[in-house]
């Protein structure tokens, strides 16, 4: 689980960073977290949501963080907690 979030996650920094419509460097993404006060994590599921509001539309934009944020929890809870994922959990992450 751990592995799939922060695939997820790099993959997000690298379109940022890479897309032609307002590319966003590594070192901005920081940058501009910081300024936001917020979580690197957050900021970047924020900002993925709301180019893909801008592209698709708010309710595609509201299921992708949604379900970002889900596997982010489901990865803290791996990482930090004691719970214990059944194979099913685990398989359903990478979905």
């Amino acid at each position: 689980i751990h592995h799939v979030y922060y695939a997820v996650f790099q993959y997000m920094k690298y379109e940022l960073a890479h897309t032609d419509m307002e590319p966003l460097s590594y070192e901005e993404q920081t940058v501009k977290a910081k300024e936001y006060r917020m979580g690197s994590h957050d900021f970047i599921i924020k900002e993925i949501r709301r180019r893909i509001g801008r592209l698709a539309n708010l309710d595609t934009a509201k299921d992708f963080a949604r379900d970002v944020r889900e596997l982010k929890g489901d990865r803290i809870d791996a990482d930090y907690r004691s719970r214990q994922f059944t194979l099913e959990e685990s398989l359903a992450c990478k979905r």
